[in-house]
Order: structure tokens, then C-alpha cells, then sequence
């Protein structure tokens, strides 16, 4: 059987990925959440598309460039449309 990696890779690495990019580039999903800008089922949603997109790699060597762009989310970051709507 041949299962993609990223079906068995846990949620809780995306989930704190998906928090940190968001957070650099200015944007709480916590409070987004809280405004009603975004229900708890999309935001379970966007962190599965976290851990589907296949990006991980890209967005860690952002988190840990500081010269990169810290404006929006890296090129290639699966959820960076989501996070642009809750800017």
C-alpha cells in the first residue's frame, strides 16, 4: 500500500506552521475566529490544506529567512490565499 506522506503526517506540525506564517505576516486566526471572519470547520479545513499542499519545506526556510518578504506568505504556500482573505 502506498500512502502519500502527507495523509500520516501529523496535523499539530501544520497547524503551528500555518499559525506562524500567519502571525508574520499579520494575520490571527484566533481572532479572526473570535470576529466571526472565519468558522472553526474552514479554519480545520486550511489547516488540512497545510498539510496537503506538500509546502512544509517552503514555508520553514521562510519562517527562518529573515530577509525574506514578511508581507505576505511565502511563494508557493498552499494557504496563502486563505491567509491573504483574513488579512
Amino acid at each position: 500500500m502506498n500512502i502519500p506522506f502527507s495523509a500520516v503526517e501529523p496535523l499539530d506540525r501544520h497547524y503551528w506552521l500555518a499559525r506562524s506564517v500567519a502571525r508574520i505576516i499579520g494575520v490571527d486566526p484566533t481572532r479572526a475566529m473570535a470576529q466571526g471572519r472565519v468558522d472553526s470547520d474552514s479554519y480545520a479545513e486550511m489547516i488540512k490544506t497545510c498539510r496537503d499542499g506538500d509546502c512544509a519545506a517552503i514555508c520553514l526556510r521562510w519562517l527562518g529567512d529573515p530577509a525574506s518578504d514578511r508581507n505576505r506568505a511565502p511563494q508557493g504556500c498552499a494557504i496563502a490565499e486563505a491567509l491573504e482573505r483574513l488579512r
